[in-house]
């Protein structure tokens, strides 16, 4: 069971504080609301992900709509760091509700 990672396609940045969550190429394995990283079902994935980026002090950003996924081993060993990713709620592609 693999577990995901949010792509970054352009910078995004806390939209209370504006700290630096990550810039472009950068990654940030998907987890669940206990810092726990998600696996998922290879044959099941994940389909329409309810996210959240989080900052140092706390504060929650949502995942724009045009942030990628991919497999997190398949991440390029040189792709910077993002912030904190949290999912909250979600399906996968057969219409299954995610257990988080």
């Amino acid at each position: 069971m693999p577990a995901v990672s949010v792509v970054y396609t352009h910078e995004l940045v806390c939209s209370t504080c504006s700290e630096l969550l990550g810039t472009p190429r950068a990654r940030s394995i998907v987890m669940n609301k206990d810092r726990a990283i998600i696996l998922f079902d290879d044959r099941d994935p994940p389909h329409g992900l309810n996210l959240a980026v989080f900052c140092k002090q706390g504060h929650k950003t949502l995942v724009p709509a045009d942030f990628t996924f991919e497999l997190a081993a398949l991440a390029p060993k040189d792709a910077p760091a993002g912030a904190l990713v949290v999912a909250s709620g979600g399906m996968t592609k057969s219409g299954k509700r995610l257990k988080l």
